[in-house]
């Protein structure tokens, strides 16, 4: 990631513009914590907009799994609870994880099934992928394991950094 944001830096300085020419720059990052100092100083204005809240996570998660079939089981209410930190990227791979673990079940349980004669190459023969059967509900226990593989993209701090504004502080200033 060094030898990449110092391109990226040593690019910037060099932008050559006439005094006719406007540059705009518009950044976005769920890591706003992992930016790099000399990149904050160069853009001069940053806004922080806090990461989405337990009502609006909830509200993200139905938009996410609207149209998959869900276990009786899966409360989004205690999912919105416990994904504090999650941002809505990362809830809608949560999401994605959580809806294909029961496909992928699936895959496994109809490869191991087969015999060896009818194994056939997935080159020569692209049905061999193919899955047959509906795979099961997604289940709470799904939302478990997708979050051992999709992680927040960090801690929701009480305040923003000092280096950055608050969108609600910063769009009434000006």
């Amino acid at each position: 990631m060094k030898p990449l944001m110092a391109e990226f830096m040593s690019l910037w300085d060099g932008l050559i513009t006439s005094d006719q020419t406007r540059v705009t720059v518009l950044a976005a990052t769920n890591r706003a914590f992992d930016i790099d100092q000399a990149v904050l100083r160069r853009l001069p204005c940053v806004f922080f907009f806090p990461f989405p809240d337990a009502p609006q996570r909830a509200l993200i998660l139905n938009v996410c799994l609207r149209g998959h079939k869900l276990s009786d089981d899966v409360d989004i209410v205690q999912l919105s609870h416990i994904t504090e930190g999650y941002s809505g990227s990362d809830l809608k791979e949560l999401c994605k994880a959580a809806v294909l673990k029961p496909v992928g079940e699936l895959f496994r349980q109809q490869q191991e099934s087969k015999t060896p004669t009818q194994d056939s190459d997935p080159v020569i023969d692209p049905s061999a992928h193919r899955i047959k059967g509906k795979p099961r509900t997604v289940s709470m226990q799904d939302f478990y394991h997708a979050m051992t593989q999709v992680r927040a993209s960090g801690p929701i701090p009480s305040a923003p950094p000092s280096n950055l504004a608050s969108s609600s502080s910063a769009s009434s200033s000006g």
